[in-house]
């Protein structure tokens, strides 16, 4: 609870019962509400320092928007002209609420045209998510763009090899409407069949480990994915 009759010496605000004070104090543009706003005006006329900064909301930015397409989620947002952008953090979740980092963009600070910006999210299991861009600024100031949603319902198993190009070890990644019995077989480009196994992947996520994979000398192969609703497959390359 922030102190609205703060004296110059006093503290400035209370938190799980205990008393604060000194500074610097930071307070972010979301929770400068009329009440703050007036706790502020009566520290600084005892006798406070303070000061305001527009920091990021000085750097408006279009809205967050995104599509499916490759297996990947791919994102896109812009800015206008500015110089205070520090970075963006890609934030991901699957109910909406509860939000992870995913990855990272360097803010380019363009300071004479609006600027594009550009995410693909490769390390997609579910067939939907929700998505945010957390913004910060060099004076440490932070936003949050729209939240959008990215959906793919028509797809009811998907997989990928991560990561790919795959230099040691990778794993395969399933994502099921159902529980599925399946044919996992590794082939060179002419189609040759190299190695195959049997598994059985769970509703949901499913993640396997297809060591054959690793005894693979460097190239270029596929990985077919056999089940009786047809074949899947998927092209990785081998780097060591």
């Amino acid at each position: 609870m922030i102190n609205s009759t703060k004296l110059k010496d006093g503290p400035g605000f209370t938190y799980n019962g205990i008393q604060y004070k000194g500074g610097p104090f930071i307070i972010a543009a979301a929770y400068r509400t009329a009440a703050v706003n007036t706790a502020i005006a009566n520290w600084q006329a005892a006798g406070v320092d303070g000061i305001t900064t527009t920091g990021i909301l000085e750097n408006s930015w279009g809205d967050l928007s995104g599509k499916p397409a490759d297996n990947n989620m791919h994102l896109q947002w812009s800015t206008q002209p500015g110089k205070n952008l520090y970075r963006f953090e890609v934030e991901r979740s699957t109910d909406g609420t509860h939000f992870f980092p995913i990855g990272h963009v360097a803010a380019k600070n363009n300071t004479t045209q609006k600027t594009d910006y550009y995410f693909t999210d490769n390390s997609i299991f579910n067939q939907s998510y929700y998505y945010h861009v957390h913004a910060f600024d060099k004076q440490h100031a932070e936003a949050f763009s729209n939240t959008i949603f990215i959906s793919e319902k028509n797809k009811k198993l998907d997989f990928k090899l991560v990561p790919n190009p795959v230099t040691t070890t990778s794993t395969v990644n399933f994502y099921s409407d159902e529980e599925r019995s399946v044919t996992l077989s590794c082939m060179d480009i002419t189609g040759k069949l190299i190695a195959t196994n049997n598994q059985k992947i769970n509703k949901g996520e499913t993640r396997l480990d297809f060591k054959e994979i690793k005894k693979l000398p460097p190239g270029i192969y596929l990985l077919k994915v056999q089940h009786r609703s047809g074949n899947y497959f998927r092209k990785f390359i081998m780097s060591r």
